[in-house]
């Protein structure tokens, strides 16, 4: 048994609404949903993921899981880039993208940049006390964030993230095409436990809120392993497989 840290957040993703379990010991963590788990788990250089919907799972090293993924890319990145995990980070970059995308199609600038605005609100989430932050790319409001200093995970669930997806960096890709370095600060500000994210227009596309994080006892064999009547895959046929 391992002291551990159980989180539940309950995400809209474009009116598709979903709830998240993390599970989180100083040594992997667990990424569970209805459809998925993904399990990373640092000491072992393990990586799993389970299909719940095709009770299958794939089990392999690091070095065995970057060459699959390698594979699953190439054979539909697309699919991939739905079904992985995304980061708040990763979630933002797209936005940042599109906006980019879009405002240099109009020709209403080159050079556009991101601001954070510290707004010195506390909002209640999940029995912590947590600051509300809105970022600003020149002067559309694309994200509003919740960050609690009061949530002590040392864990980074970012190199999780990248790992599963492929990379290697936690900055955002548009890092080149806008300054993002006081975005990037706002990892030290504190556990991210509200995220809402707005498109240009100002109509919401994603939201995420922790409604409960809970520390326990956590068995880390039972925690992070497949269940043992799911049949062993490769990982493009856990990602690749029809509901």
């Amino acid at each position: 048994m391992w002291a551990g840290w159980k989180i539940i957040i309950h995400q809209n993703d474009d009116g598709i609404q979903e709830v998240v379990t993390y599970y989180i010991t100083k040594d992997g963590i667990k990424i569970s949903s209805n459809s998925f788990d993904f399990i990373y788990h640092k000491a072992f250089k393990t990586v799993i993921i389970v299909n719940h919907k095709t009770r299958t799972f794939y089990l392999g090293t690091f070095d065995d899981y970057k060459s699959q993924l390698k594979d699953l890319y190439s054979i539909d990145a697309k699919r991939a880039d739905e079904i992985l995990p995304m980061s708040y980070l990763l979630r933002l970059n797209k936005l940042l993208e599109q906006n980019i995308s879009d405002n240099q199609n109009d020709n209403k600038r080159i050079t556009p940049s991101l601001k954070v605005e510290n707004t010195n609100e506390d909002k209640r989430l999940a029995d912590y006390t947590a600051k509300e932050y809105k970022v600003y790319l020149d002067t559309t409001l694309i994200e509003r964030i919740w960050l609690s200093q009061d949530v002590h995970i040392k864990y980074d669930i970012a190199d999780a993230f990248n790992f599963f997806r492929g990379d290697e960096a936690s900055k955002l890709k548009e890092s080149k095409t806008v300054n993002t370095q006081e975005y990037e600060q706002l990892s030290y500000r504190g556990f991210p436990l509200k995220i809402i994210n707005l498109d240009s227009n100002g109509f919401e596309v994603f939201s995420s809120e922790v409604v409960l994080v809970q520390e326990l006892e956590l068995d880390e064999e039972e925690t992070f392993s497949p269940p043992a009547t799911y049949q062993s895959k490769t990982l493009v046929d856990i990602i690749m497989a029809k509901d």
